[in-house]
């Protein structure tokens, strides 16, 4: 699925080297029927540069999900006076009265 837009003309005109951005693959998405989500992660695995949210890094359960493999990368956050509180978000958990007793 994802080869329908990676492979699509738009984005091969410009080549894998430039930067390519969620809502050009929307857009060519639906117009060859593909998902842009795994073309998005299709091309990220040779990218030299990927912006992404907090959570894919500093959640380790989210940064197992989506494979994200740090060995080597060099991490920049923007607006890092959140970190704390990303941080302290990501190590939480909300549960109910009920599920708390039954633990």
């Amino acid at each position: 699925m994802s080869s329908k837009i990676t492979s699509h003309p738009s984005l091969q005109q410009r080549g894998f080297n430039e930067v390519h951005d969620i809502e050009e693959f929307v857009k060519v998405g639906k117009s060859v029927r593909g998902c842009p989500y795994y073309a998005a992660w299709s091309l990220a695995e040779n990218a030299e540069l990927i912006f992404c949210p907090y959570s894919y890094i500093v959640n380790p359960v989210i940064r197992a999900g989506v494979e994200v493999d740090l060995k080597g990368a060099i991490i920049i956050f923007d607006e890092a006076h959140n970190m704390e509180d990303i941080a302290r978000e990501a190590g939480s958990v909300n549960l109910d009265e009920e599920t708390l007793f039954s633990i």
